[in-house]
Protein backbone atom coordinates (compact mmCIF):
# COMPACT_ATOMS: atom_id res chain seq x y z
CA UNK A 1 0.00 0.00 0.00
CA UNK A 2 1.02 3.26 -0.72
CA UNK A 3 0.78 6.80 0.87
CA UNK A 4 -1.84 8.11 -1.71
CA UNK A 5 -3.86 5.20 -0.12
CA UNK A 6 -3.09 5.19 3.78
CA UNK A 7 -2.76 9.08 3.94
CA UNK A 8 -6.60 10.27 4.42
CA UNK A 9 -6.72 7.40 7.48
CA UNK A 10 -3.31 9.15 9.21
CA UNK A 11 -5.03 12.77 8.78
CA UNK A 12 -1.77 14.13 6.11
CA UNK A 13 -4.34 15.14 3.38
CA UNK A 14 -5.07 18.66 1.96
CA UNK A 15 -7.23 19.08 5.46
CA UNK A 16 -4.35 18.99 7.53
CA UNK A 17 -3.17 22.97 6.68
CA UNK A 18 -6.95 24.00 8.33
CA UNK A 19 -6.56 21.32 11.25
CA UNK A 20 -6.58 23.05 15.13
CA UNK A 21 -2.94 23.97 16.68
CA UNK A 22 -3.12 20.79 19.20
CA UNK A 23 -3.87 18.42 16.67
CA UNK A 24 -1.16 19.72 14.39
CA UNK A 25 1.48 19.75 17.69
CA UNK A 26 -0.04 16.04 18.50
CA UNK A 27 1.11 14.89 14.61
CA UNK A 28 4.67 16.85 14.87
CA UNK A 29 4.80 15.31 18.25
CA UNK A 30 4.69 11.88 17.35
CA UNK A 31 6.47 11.89 14.12
CA UNK A 32 9.68 13.16 15.91
CA UNK A 33 8.77 10.26 18.62
CA UNK A 34 8.65 7.55 15.75
CA UNK A 35 12.27 9.27 14.06
CA UNK A 36 13.86 8.99 17.42
CA UNK A 37 12.49 5.59 17.79
CA UNK A 38 13.53 4.40 14.27
CA UNK A 39 16.88 5.63 14.88
CA UNK A 40 17.49 4.16 18.50
CA UNK A 41 16.73 0.92 17.07
CA UNK A 42 18.94 0.99 13.78
CA UNK A 43 21.64 2.23 16.13
CA UNK A 44 21.46 -0.72 18.83
CA UNK A 45 21.02 -3.38 15.53
CA UNK A 46 23.93 -2.20 14.36
CA UNK A 47 25.64 -2.15 17.55
CA UNK A 48 25.09 -6.26 17.17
Amino acid sequence: MNIVGIAPLLGITEGERNAPAPLRAERLGLHLLYGMLAALIAERLNKR
